[in-house]
C-alpha cells in the first residue's frame, strides 16, 4: 500500500517508470547477490558442468516437465469445473497449457496467456467475464499452491528449513503448521458459506470442500513437479527434497513481487544466497541456466507448435473457415509471441559477445576468415542483438517496418555468429526464428515509420536490464584479466576480453543515441486542459468537409475544448481528453477509413508513454475489432437512436400521436426557421436569454465534451433551427450535419419553459421533414443511456446494475422515459460501448469521465453523461 501511494503521490511524467524502475533496481541487486555467489567460479568449470549433463539427467528433467505443466494445465479445467461451465477437459487444458507456457516465459500474463484464453474460450462461447472468472480462480490456486509446498516443508524438514531461512526449527515447524490450518479452513469453508457473498463489486462463491481440496492437491503437486525439475539437474545439496522444495517456491514468490518477468535473476539469486556454502559448485550454476531452458523455453517452444496446430487443424469447418481462423489467431497472437523470440535472440547475441569464444571453432575458423572479420563480426553481433531488443518492441506493436527490419537484422546475426567463433547454436535459434517470421508478413500491417515510435519506460528499462546483465556478465568472465588501456587496440585471434570491451562500447553508444533520439523526437503533449489551436480546428473542418466524415457527432471537435491526433496525411483525425490519468477519445475516428487503425494504435501508444489509461467512449460495434487489438474490455453504455428518413412521415396510426402533437403547436401559432450561420448574431441576444432561463428553471450548469454548451463562437459554426410562437422565438437547436448527408442532428436544444405546448414534438418533426427533404439519410436523436440492458442471473454485475437502474432509477434520472419518447419516433436502436481497460480501472475511468463530462474539468468527456445522458 505504501508504494502504491508513493506511486500515486508522484510526478505525472515520473509515474510510468516507477514499477519497470523499481523491478529493474530489484533485478541488479540481484545480479550483485549472483556476481557475490558465484565469484569464486571460474567460467570454464560453468561451462564444463553444462557439458557434464548426462542424457538420463536431461530426459528426466523433461519428463518432470512435461507432468508438472499436465497438472498446471488441469487448472482451467478446475476453474471451470468452479464456475459449471461445461467445456470439456481437453479443451481447458489446452488453454491451461497454452496460456501458462506463454505467461511464464514471456511475463505480462494479461498481455499473454490472457491474450491466449480469450482467443480460445471467447470461441468456445465463454464470455469476458467468465474468462476473468478463470484467470481469477487460478491465481487463487496459484497462492494456494505456495501456501501448501511452505507448509509442506515447515511440517516435514522443520531443521533443514529452519537452516535454509535462518530461522529456528520450531518456527519453521509453527509456520507450516499455520499454513497446513488455514488451509484446513479454506478447504472446509464451503460447508459454512454455502451462498455467495459480495465484495464491492465482486460476488464471490466459496468453493465447496471436495473442489477446494481438490485444487489445493492439484496445487501442490504442480509445485512439486516444478521443484522437481531443479533438483534432478543440481548436485547433491545437503538438504532433502521438501526443505528445498519450500525453499524453491519461496524464491519464486520473491520472482513473482519483484515483477522481473519470469523472476529472471531474482529467482537464482535467492537460491544463491540460501543455499548451503558447500552446495555452491558450478554445476549449480549449470543446472539453473539448463531449468531456464527446460522449464520455461522448451514447453514455450511447444505450446506455440501447439496452438499453431490447434488453430489450422482444431477446426472443423471447411479450408476457408480455417484459414480465416489461423488468420485471426495469427493477428492477435503471433506478434506477440514472434517480438519475445526476437528479444531472445537479441540477448543471445550480446550474451554471445561478452563470453568467451570456444578456443576449437576459433582455431578451425581462423584460416577460413581474416582476424579484421572475425574482430568486425564480433562488434556488429553485439550491435545487431541491440538492435533485435527494440525492434521486438516494433513487431509487438504490428509494425511494417519492424518486420523488415528483423528479416534484414536476422540473417545478418547468423552470418557474424558464423564468422565471429562458428557459434552454430545461435546461428540455428536465429535461422528458426527468421523461418517463423519471414512468411507472417500479414500480422505486421501498421504503415508507421519505425522510428516514430516511442519506447514505453517498460521497455527502455528491460533493454536497459539485458545490457547491464550481459555487460556484468562479461566483466565476470574476463575478471581474470587486469584491464590495461591497450586492451581496446589489441587484434588477436585468442584474446576475447578486448573484443568484449569494444562491443560493450558500442552497444552502449547505440543506447544513448537512441536514447537521445527518443528524448530530440518526443516532447510532453498539452494538457487536455488547454484549448485547441485554430490551426488545428481549420484541419477539423478540412476533414468534416471530406465525404468520408459522415457522423454528425463528430461536430463535437468543433467546441474548442478538445486536443487532436492526426494521421500523418491530416485527413483523419480523433478527439480525446485527459481527466486524471483517463486519456478518453471521443467517439470513433473521423477521415479516412484506411487510416483509422493505425491512428488508434498511434493513441494507445501515446497513452502507454506517459502511464495513461486508453479509453474510448461511445463507440459502435464497427470499432470494436479494432479495440480488441488495443487490448480493451467493452461496456454497453445504451442505444442509440436513428430515424431512418427516406421513409419518414406523419401519416399512419403508428404516428398518430406524433402527428397530433405537431398539429397542436401548429394550432398554437408554432412556426419553424433555419437561421444561416451568417445571421446568427442578429438573433444571439435572445437565444442567450432563452438558454439562461433554460438552466436556471432546470436547475443545470453547462456540460463539455460531449454534449455542446451555449457558445456564440461554437454555435455561430452551424445552421440554427428555430421554433417561433406568432413571431418570438421559444426554441431554438444548433443543427449538426454531414459532407456526405448520410446523418443529421442536433446537439444543444433549448426552449422557453410553457411558452408552447409539444415544442420538442413540433421541433423534432419539422427537422426530420427538412432533413427528407434535403436528403440526408437519418436523423440521430441521440442516446438513450442503460437502454437494452439485459438483467440476467449470469449478466456482468456492470450489466446488471446498469439494468436496475434503468428500470427503477426514475428519481434520479427519466432513463425508461427517454426511451419511450425517442420510440414514438420509430427509430433503429444501435448499441454503443464505453472501451476501457478492465479490473479495477474501470470505476476510476467511470469517475474521470463523468467529471470531463459534467464540466469539472474541461477537456474531456462524451457525448451524453454516465448519469444524466440526453
Amino acid at each position: 500500500m505504501a508504494i502504491a501511494s508513493f506511486s500515486r503521490d508522484m510526478p505525472s511524467r515520473l509515474r510510468p517508470f516507477f514499477l519497470p524502475g523499481l523491478s529493474l533496481l530489484l533485478f541488479l541487486a540481484a545480479v550483485w547477490a549472483i556476481h557475490r555467489e558465484l565469484a569464486s567460479w571460474p567460467l570454464a568449470d560453468v561451462l564444463a558442468a553444462i557439458d557434464g549433463f548426462g542424457a538420463g539427467q536431461l530426459l528426466a528433467a523433461v519428463l518432470a516437465t512435461g507432468l508438472g505443466y499436465g497438472f498446471l494445465a488441469l487448472y482451467d479445467a478446475l476453474a471451470l469445473r468452479y464456475l459449471e461451465k461445461p467445456v470439456p477437459v481437453q479443451r481447458a487444458a489446452l488453454a491451461g497449457f497454452v496460456g501458462y507456457a506463454f505467461s511464464h516465459t514471456i511475463g505480462l500474463p494479461l498481455l499473454t496467456g490472457g491474450a491466449v484464453r480469450y482467443r480460445l474460450y471467447t470461441a468456445w462461447g465463454l464470455s469476458a467475464v467468465e474468462i476473468a472468472s478463470i484467470v481469477a480462480f487460478n491465481s487463487v490456486s496459484l497462492w494456494v499452491g505456495i501456501a501448501g509446498m511452505l507448509a509442506l516443508g515447515g511440517l516435514a524438514a522443520p531443521a533443514d528449513v529452519g537452516r535454509l531461512f535462518g530461522t529456528t526449527p520450531s518456527l519453521a515447524f509453527g509456520a507450516g503448521l499455520a499454513l497446513a490450518l488455514l488451509l484446513a479452513a479454506y478447504g472446509t469453508a464451503g460447508r459454512v458459506f454455502r451462498e455467495p457473498f459480495r465484495l464491492r463489486a465482486w460476488r464471490i462463491r466459496v468453493p465447496r470442500p471436495s473442489l477446494a481440496l481438490l485444487q489445493v492437491g492439484l496445487a501442490i503437486v504442480d509445485w512439486m513437479l516444478a521443484a522437481a525439475v531443479l533438483w534432478i539437474l543440481l548436485p547433491p545439496l545437503g538438504v532433502g527434497f521438501f526443505a528445498f522444495a519450500c525453499l524453491f517456491t519461496a524464491a519464486n514468490v520473491v520472482g513473482i513481487v519483484s515483477h522481473v518477468p519470469a523472476g529472471l535473476g531474482v529467482f537464482e539469486a535467492v537460491l544463491l544466497v540460501a543455499l548451503p556454502q558447500e552446495a555452491h559448485l558450478p554445476s549449480v550454476a549449470a543446472a539453473l541456466l539448463a531449468y531456464r531452458l527446460i522449464y520455461y523455453v522448451l514447453p514455450l517452444l511447444v505450446a506455440a507448435l501447439l496452438f499453431a496446430w490447434h488453430q489450422t487443424a482444431g477446426s472443423r469447418g471447411v479450408m476457408a473457415a480455417r484459414m480465416a481462423l489461423m488468420h485471426k489467431a495469427t493477428q492477435l497472437v503471433l506478434p506477440n509471441l514472434l517480438a519475445t523470440l526476437v528479444f531472445i535472440g537479441g540477448v543471445v547475441l550480446l550474451v554471445s559477445g561478452a563470453t568467451p569464444s570456444m578456443a576449437d571453432r576459433l582455431a578451425w575458423l581462423a584460416p577460413l576468415a581474416p582476424v579484421a572479420l572475425i574482430e568486425l563480426s564480433h562488434f556488429l553481433g553485439s550491435l545487431a542483438g541491440l538492435a533485435l531488443l527494440f525492434l521486438a518492441l516494433g513487431l509487438r506493436r504490428r509494425l511494417d517496418g519492424a518486420y523488415w527490419a528483423a528479416c534484414f537484422v536476422l540473417p545478418a546475426g547468423i552470418v557474424f555468429s558464423l564468422v565471429k567463433g562458428f557459434d552454430w547454436e545461435e546461428a540455428l535459434y536465429l535461422a528458426l526464428v527468421l523461418a517463423a517470421l519471414a512468411p507472417s508478413h500479414s500480422a505486421f500491417y501498421r504503415k508507421s515509420h519505425l522510428l516514430a515510435q516511442r519506447f514505453s519506460p517498460s521497455w527502455l528499462l528491460a533493454v536497459l536490464a539485458v545490457v547491464l546483465g550481459t555487460t556484468w556478465l562479461g566483466f565476470f568472465s574476463y575478471r581474470h584479466v587486469e584491464y590495461a588501456n591497450q586492451l581496446w587496440w589489441q587484434f588477436v585471434l585468442e584474446d576475447d576480453a578486448p573484443r568484449f570491451l569494444r562491443a560493450t562500447a558500442g552497444v552502449v553508444i547505440g543506447m544513448v543515441v537512441l536514447g537521445g533520439l527518443q528524448l530530440v523526437r518526443f516532447a510532453a503533449p498539452r494538457r487536455a486542459s488547454e484549448a485547441a489551436s485554430e490551426a488545428g480546428l481549420d484541419a477539423v473542418r478540412r476533414v468534416l468537409a471530406s465525404a468520408e466524415a459522415s457522423s454528425a457527432g463528430a461536430n463535437l471537435a468543433l467546441l474548442g475544448d478538445k486536443r487532436f491526433l492526426f494521421s500523418e496525411s491530416d485527413r483523419t483525425f480523433l478527439m480525446y481528453g485527459v481527466q486524471g490519468r483517463s486519456w478518453i477519445v471521443m467517439g470513433e475516428p473521423v477521415g479516412l477509413r484506411a487510416e483509422r487503425l493505425e491512428l488508434l494504435w498511434r493513441f494507445r501508444e501515446l497513452c502507454d508513454a506517459f502511464g495513461g489509461r486508453t479509453v474510448f467512449y461511445e463507440i459502435g460495434p464497427e470499432l470494436m475489432p479494432e479495440l480488441v487489438e488495443l487490448g480493451l474490455t467493452f461496456y454497453k453504455l445504451g442505444e442509440q437512436a436513428f430515424v431512418p428518413l427516406a421513409g419518414f412521415g406523419l401519416e399512419g396510426s403508428a404516428r398518430a400521436n406524433l402527428r397530433q402533437s405537431w398539429r397542436r403547436a401548429q394550432r398554437d401559432g408554432a412556426g419553424f426557421e433555419i437561421v444561416p450561420p451568417e445571421r446568427f448574431d442578429e438573433i444571439l441576444p435572445q437565444l442567450r436569454a432563452i438558454s439562461d432561463a433554460w438552466l436556471e428553471q432546470k436547475n443545470a450548469r453547462e456540460k463539455s465534451f460531449s454534449l455542446g454548451r451555449f457558445d456564440p463562437d461554437y454555435l455561430r459554426q452551424f445552421p440554427t433551427a428555430l421554433v417561433r410562437k406568432r413571431g418570438e422565438i421559444v426554441a431554438f437547436a444548433n443543427i449538426w450535419t454531414t459532407a456526405d448527408r448520410r446523418e443529421l442532428s442536433i446537439d444543444l436544444m433549448r426552449y422557453r419553459e410553457g411558452a408552447l405546448r409539444d415544442v420538442m414534438d413540433y421541433l423534432f418533426v419539422e427537422l426530420m421533414l427538412w432533413g427528407k427533404k434535403e436528403g440526408y439519410g437519418r436523423f440521430d436523436l441521440g442516446m438513450a443511456p442503460l437502454s437494452g440492458l439485459q438483467r440476467r442471473a449470469l449478466s456482468p454485475f456492470w450489466v446488471r446494475a446498469g439494468a436496475l437502474v434503468f428500470q427503477y432509477g426514475e428519481q434520479f434520472y427519466n432513463f425508461e422515459g427517454l426511451r419511450r419518447y425517442k420510440d414514438k419516433f420509430r427509430p433503429v436502436w444501435e448499441p454503443r460501448y464505453l472501451a476501457a481497460p478492465g479490473g479495477l480501472a474501470l470505476a476510476a475511468v467511470l469517475a474521470d469521465v463523468t467529471v470531463l463530462i459534467s464540466g469539472g474539468n474541461v477537456g474531456g468527456g462524451a457525448r451524453k453523461s454516465l448519469a444524466a445522458a440526453a
